[in-house]
């Protein structure tokens, strides 16, 4: 858009140049095929500080409290039905041996089992 402007609905249409809106390249988001933000770093701290937010991002966990919550509710509910049963299959056995002591680490097992590592994540650790 060459100028900022309001629609009849209300919506901002802010111009491509516009201080709020950071710079785009065609040319960049069709060689990456993803979001890119070009801003110059002229300082230290400024470029710290985007390092701190690139990590943050890519290591960000993909599981959401309440996925956390429902997990952990159904493996307490899977244990205590193991606990409760007159004829125990080999998973019921395998549940009535876990000790609640260790609840907590077998909840965050559970939740990381299935889950996507990336190279920085793998990096992180390493070093």
């Amino acid at each position: 858009r060459p100028h900022s402007e309001v629609d009849e609905l209300g919506v901002v249409h802010l111009a491509r140049n516009h201080g709020w809106v950071n710079p785009w390249n065609p040319a960049i988001a069709s060689c990456i095929r993803s979001n890119h933000d070009i801003s110059w770093i002229p300082t230290t701290t400024k470029c710290l500080a985007l390092i701190y937010y690139l990590t943050n991002y890519a290591t960000k966990d993909d599981v959401s409290p309440h996925q956390m919550l429902v997990k952990a509710a159904l493996l307490k509910q899977s244990m205590d039905k193991a606990k409760a049963t007159q004829t125990p299959d080999a998973a019921d056995m395998r549940f009535r041996k876990m000790d609640m002591d260790q609840f907590a680490l077998r909840c965050f097992n559970t939740l990381s089992h299935d889950r996507e590592i990336s190279g920085v994540q793998i990096a992180n650790s390493l070093l």
